[in-house]
């Protein structure tokens, strides 16, 4: 129960902060994803989002239902953010 506090907590602290950093928008054929902007590595991805790794996007797009993403860490997480709508399944490490 302890950790459910403080990760509401936690959620909490972080909505706060985020809502005073600017956040940008990238519409994309599964949705909005929307990044915020904590520095310059978050603000590179969002705006280069459809242009940095199409090829990574197309194949995304591939996925059906039954398939499993795994997200190892590499960046920060804007490709897990693209396939979850797609109802595959994500796994994050």
């Amino acid at each position: 129960m302890n950790n459910h506090l403080e990760l509401i907590r936690d959620q909490k602290k972080l909505e706060t902060i985020s809502e005073n950093l600017p956040i940008h928008s990238v519409k994309t054929m599964h949705g909005n994803i929307k990044f915020v902007m904590y520095g310059d590595t978050s603000e590179f991805r969002g705006r280069t989002f459809h242009v940095k790794e199409p090829e990574t996007l197309a194949w995304i797009n591939e996925f059906s239902p039954e398939d499993v993403f795994w997200d190892i860490g590499a960046n920060i997480g804007c490709y897990s953010l693209y396939a979850g709508p797609k109802k595959c399944s994500s796994l994050f490490f």
